[in-house]
């Protein structure tokens, strides 16, 4: 198949480019070998030098997309300064209404460049993309290890007082303004919830917040906010039927229209592979040509690589082809083993594509959800009905508001369903599991699954232990736990620990004024998910709840909390806390000079000037947790660790402190 050798041959140029990037000339060589190999695989001549150019031209433009990373990072004393900086917006995809936001790359500073990408939040309308625009503002860095975290994450925020547009193109100034004019008419006719799962999920516009898609993250859902195979291949369906008078003009129509779409939603990835692969697959229905759906994929994502090989590194790209890939290679091997008829059809697609996703999902987002299975089962056809539903109310929001009223009591009442349906599904105990899934976890996953599929489509004997031995590497994550770890969360408003010892987890928090709760919460369920923590044994509040608050304690009802320990003080808002929690876990308050026993852990209370502490002595040894941050230091004859902040604790002597 020319196709898939092409594209794995501009894979392999991509490699290279990352390779030279990592001055690293055993990796470069390799990929150069794998290139010529894939080469050899070409039987005409025509193919074979296609081949060598498509690695070139892989290898050129990913070195060009990949410079601005060799640029420094913004300087440390830049932060929280209002500044100026120059820099390009990026596509649709990228922004956000829900604070309004939108990313921007290429940044310059009084005449120098910066490498990195960055999130900017404005009050007013996003600019149009791929405009050039001047932002004044305030500017945060979060530091980002490792050049392939850089280009899946934002490494500045930057909160624009101003932003002014320098330079702009009609065609995405025109398509700005129609997305506003779609999310104006929307909130204003519909309702607010409703309003803005149809934008997330119809239009491409991301209106719905962190808490909003946790409900659909949980149940493996969330795959309908991108805009992908499912939206165009039943959009592309209703438009067959409705230009079926045109005859042979009715797939031009169709590719014309689902292409004004692809524009309107956002240039996303996994909308672009669906509209190249349907409009490949028009093109052969009307030249009378026979196409291999893998040939076909190949090339599609060949041609989305050529333009933008970076993508390769992507989150959207690789779900996108990986969940193709499932339907067309591993759905009809399941589907030969299971009786005929569209509801077996149904399960083995399901099936499939959830075998080849949710280890991608487990890697970069830590989660496994128990309940996908079920759950796609009823929102991917409901989705048949919503998505007519929603084109026609993007139409009539397009249109004006008094049409996008008309309409707007059947969308409001059918994205109602929606979410009523995956919140049933997410309130469903165990409907997620949190997961440490590592690299090595992923690759090892996808070798056996390629074992695996050959051993079912061959019939080999051995099949079935292929199948036993996926199972385990995916379910070792659950039960491999370090035997001892600390993890210190940096967050806002209070200092947090975790504390790890085999299957016992410790959460250890301080009281404190709320700073910002949310953003407190977002970073804890973010640690748990990333250490594949399910369940909180015991959490210690290291100071009594006097005039004080604690994000933590929202913790529970959100993840399983068995015990908790408060230092007495008989406060109101201890008080509070205590009658709000009684029967949801089991709660007790303790003097400052209890010492607490748990496993083979041992807490002990410690005050010290204007700072509250923990010491816990396990197997001989003393950890002191004070501050965010952490710092090791060794202090003989009082504590073996100390974690703090910036390696101080307001001055007090340690030995003063912990004299133990």
């Amino acid at each position: 198949m020319p196709g898939l050798f092409s594209f794995l041959s501009v894979v392999c140029g991509i490699l290279s480019a990352v390779s030279i990037y990592y001055h690293s000339a055993v990796l470069f060589l390799i990929f150069l070998f794998s290139a010529v190999l894939l080469t050899t695989f070409q039987k005409r001549i025509f193919f074979r030098t296609l081949t060598i150019v498509l690695f070139a031209m892989a290898l050129i433009t990913s070195f060009i997309q990949i410079r601005p990373f060799y640029l420094p990072d913004v300087p440390n004393n830049y932060a929280n300064k209002d500044i100026t900086i120059c820099a390009t917006v990026s596509d649709f995809s990228k922004q956000t209404a829900k604070p309004n936001s939108f990313q921007i790359s290429h940044i310059t500073s009084n005449g120098k460049e910066f490498s990195g990408l960055g999130r900017v939040y404005f009050l007013s309308e996003p600019p149009p993309p791929y405009s050039k625009v001047e932002i004044k503002g305030k500017i945060k860095k979060y530091p980002v290890n490792g050049f392939i975290q850089k280009l899946n994450r934002n490494e500045y925020v930057i909160y624009a007082d101003n932003v002014k547009v320098i330079r702009s193109y009609w065609i995405f100034r025109a398509l700005s303004a129609m997305r506003e004019r779609i999310k104006e008419n929307s909130f204003l006719s519909m309702k607010s919830s409703e309003a803005m799962l149809f934008l997330s999920s119809v239009c491409g516009i991301s209106a719905l917040g962190y808490n909003d898609k946790t409900p659909f993250i949980d149940t493996g859902t969330a795959h309908i906010f991108a805009i992908s195979g499912l939206h165009i291949g039943i959009l592309g369906e209703s438009l067959d039927k409705l230009f079926f008078p045109l005859n042979g003009g009715a797939p031009v129509a169709s590719v014309f229209v689902l292409l004004l779409f692809v524009f309107l939603v956002g240039f996303r990835v996994s909308a672009l592979r669906a509209f190249i692969m349907y409009s490949i697959s028009m093109l052969a229905k009307v030249v009378g040509r026979e196409q291999i759906p893998v040939n076909t994929l190949a090339v599609t994502a060949l041609i989305i690589l050529l333009f933008t090989p970076l993508a390769l590194f992507s989150v959207s790209f690789q779900l996108s082809f990986a969940a193709i890939f499932a339907l067309i290679v591993l759905s009809p091997l399941i589907y030969a083993k299971l009786p005929k008829g569209f509801m077996y059809k149904s399960i083995s697609e399901v099936v499939s594509v959830q075998l080849v996703l949710f280890p991608i999902i487990a890697f970069y987002f830590n989660i496994f959800s128990l309940i996908s299975f079920v759950a796609n089962l009823i929102v991917i056809p409901l989705m048949y009905i919503l998505m007519p539903i929603g084109v026609v109310q993007l139409i009539l929001s397009l249109w004006g508001l008094s049409a996008a009223k008309l309409f707007a009591p059947i969308t409001n009442f059918s994205f109602y369903l929606l979410n009523k349906i995956v919140l049933f599904f997410s309130s469903i105990p165990g409907a997620s599991l949190s997961v440490s899934f590592n690299v090595y976890f992923l690759l090892s996953y996808f070798v056996l699954l390629g074992f695996a599929i050959f051993a079912f489509w061959k019939n080999k004997r051995w099949k079935y232990f292929s199948a036993l031995t996926l199972v385990l590497i995916f379910a070792l994550p659950f039960f491999i736990k370090p035997a001892f770890a600390v993890y210190p969360l940096s967050l806002k408003g209070e200092d947090g620990f975790l504390v790890v010892s085999g299957r016992t987890t410790v959460y250890l928090t301080s009281p404190t004024t709320l700073k910002s709760e949310e953003s407190d919460l977002y970073a804890i369920n973010t640690a748990l998910k990333k250490h594949g923590i399910n369940k909180i044994n015991l959490m210690i509040f290291d100071a009594p709840f006097n005039e004080k608050e604690s994000s933590s304690a929202k913790l529970i009802g959100k993840i399983p909390v068995e015990h908790i320990i408060i230092p007495a003080s008989n406060s109101a808002v201890e008080k509070a806390f205590l009658k709000l929690n009684e029967n949801k876990t089991d709660i007790h308050t303790v003097s400052v000079n209890s010492v607490i026993t748990f496993g083979n852990m041992q807490f002990n209370f410690i005050n010290g000037a204007q700072k509250d502490a923990l010491l816990l002595s396990r197997k001989g040894k003393k950890y002191l947790f004070v501050g965010k941050g952490t710092s090791a230091l060794s202090l003989s004859d009082y504590v073996d660790v100390a974690y703090m902040h910036n390696g101080s604790l307001n001055g007090v002597e340690f030995g003063k402190l912990c004299p133990y």
